[in-house]
């Protein structure tokens, strides 16, 4: 029988999918503090690899994340695997194992920025998002995206272990 991901996360590296939520800014006035008080039910669920289409609006993205039990000082790695994105704003915030709450941390990425302001260097948009905070308890990651772009609008977005992440850029290049 084959373990549960939950644990075998605990044995290999792990690529964790989340349901992926949407919600169009018509007027690209929403910063984040609005994005954050919109209720959830004025959010649609993102079908799996869906595209929004070829789009003039901005459109913001919320994924939450609750992570597996994790070797401490685990660290993760979210990719954006549209490296054609225009501009995407993205901020994201660790919960602790009590929820307490971390601070917001921001990247502004997209194929309008220098290729070597990236915090990664890497084929699709790579963010840092840190370390698991007790590796006994699940702590979960909310994330939340600001995707303004000429192209398709598409966020294939993904968590991933350091590891898994490195082996997938090792087996692109």
């Amino acid at each position: 029988a084959s373990l549960p991901g939950w644990a075998r996360a605990q044995s290999e590296p792990a690529t964790l999918a989340t349901p992926l939520f949407y919600r169009v800014d018509a007027t690209g006035q929403l910063d984040l503090p609005g994005a954050l008080s919109v209720p959830a039910s004025q959010w649609q669920a993102m079908a799996p690899n869906g595209s929004l289409g070829y789009r003039s609006e901005v459109v913001w993205f919320r994924a939450e994340w609750t992570l597996p039990p994790t070797a401490p000082g685990q660290s993760w790695v979210l990719v954006i695997a549209n490296p054609v994105l225009d501009d995407a704003q993205v901020w994201v915030r660790g919960l602790g194992p009590q929820g307490e709450r971390g601070a917001w941390q921001h990247w502004a990425v997209g194929d309008k920025r220098p290729f070597a302001q990236r915090p990664i260097t890497a084929q699709h948009l790579a963010l840092p998002v840190g370390k698991a905070l007790d590796g006994q308890a699940p702590q979960r990651l909310s994330v939340y995206v600001r995707v303004s772009t000429s192209s398709s609008m598409q966020l294939p977005l993904r968590l991933m272990s350091v590891q898994a992440f490195e082996r997938s850029e090792r087996l692109r290049g």
